[in-house]
């Protein structure tokens, strides 16, 4: 179950996370960062380095927080000293940078998408030890929305499409030298992809889907669909009609895993739904503009700057 009322409120953001020591939580109101003391959430500082700055990555250790803009700069913080380390800007597009981006193996290396202005993509290194960076992977006429390393399986994993006639859909499994393994063919393009280490599962919201597929490690079973209420609905055309099936709150815009309580919180046009580790409803949260995520993945989900708490 979640905690009747909020048990702390981070002024100012609207999504964020926090580091392992419980020491900082770093949230987000697009246009600052935003750094709270965990225990009083008092305001120790800001940064406005990166514009659009929605997308926040902690690092293994959580010495590093990245922040990735969708006008195509990420910024490098320093959580102890508090301090910008360097920006970096993705030169060669000017496409919004919506894709997510995830940490090497070694730690050292940041692996980006970029969306370029052919509409295609290529991933980018970037050294995290300077800011340096070069283009190393892409393939013709491809698209990429999503990559994550997991750690349990030593491998990365690529989500993407090949733009053309077909649109095939699929994800690649590269090794940790960048060595393509296998390749598998999906049913849509991920809108966003999660991985349960606890499961051994991934969690995906196919584009234009009204809910979040938990699939096998090897993607050839779907083992549970989490969505809340549906609604189905027939659109008529001049010549034909067809049936459409969509949540009543309208479709996702993303989702939230917290990896050690396997709850779920799905952000929808007009509600946050918070499912549990069955996949059950536990509560909905009726907003415009809101957005849910949980935060270092623990027992506490930041909702719209309100922070809930996961009592089992």
């Amino acid at each position: 179950m979640i905690s009747e009322r909020p048990i702390k409120k981070l002024k100012r953001s609207h999504s964020g996370v926090s580091t392992r020591d419980k020491k900082s939580y770093f949230g987000t109101s697009s246009e600052s960062i935003y750094v709270y003391d965990y225990q009083t959430t008092d305001l120790i500082t800001k940064f406005q380095d990166v514009p659009y700055g929605d997308k926040l990555f902690l690092n293994e250790d959580n010495s590093l927080l990245v922040v990735k803009g969708t006008a195509g700069k990420i910024g490098v913080y320093d959580t102890k000293s508090l301090k910008l380390k360097y920006v970096v800007k993705m030169k060669g597009s000017s496409q919004p940078q919506d894709e997510n981006l995830c940490f090497s193996l070694c730690g050292k290396y940041l692996y980006n998408i970029v969306y370029v202005d052919t509409l295609l993509s290529h991933l980018v290194k970037i050294d995290l030890a300077d800011g340096s960076y070069e283009n190393i992977y892409s393939r013709l006429n491809e698209v990429y929305s999503q990559i994550h390393f997991v750690k349990q399986h030593n491998l990365y994993y690529l989500f993407g499409f090949e733009r053309g006639s077909s649109n095939r859909y699929f994800v690649r499994i590269l090794n940790s030298d960048f060595v393509e393994c296998n390749e598998i063919e999906l049913e849509n393009s991920p809108s966003q992809v999660e991985y349960s280490p606890k499961e051994d599962l991934f969690y995906i919201n196919y584009l234009g889907n009204y809910s979040v597929k938990v699939l096998s490690k090897d993607f050839s079973k779907t083992i549970k669909e989490i969505s809340s209420q549906t609604i189905t609905e027939t659109i008529k055309g001049k010549h034909s009609k067809r049936e459409v099936t969509s949540s009543v709150y309208g479709y996702i815009i993303g989702f939230s895993l917290s990896t050690d309580t396997l709850y779920l919180a799905i952000t929808y046009v007009t509600a946050v739904v918070v499912f549990d580790d069955t996949g059950k409803e536990q509560r909905v949260f009726p907003m415009l503009c809101g957005s849910a995520r949980f935060l270092n993945n623990s027992d506490e989900i930041m909702i719209k700057g309100d922070i809930y708490r996961i009592i089992k």
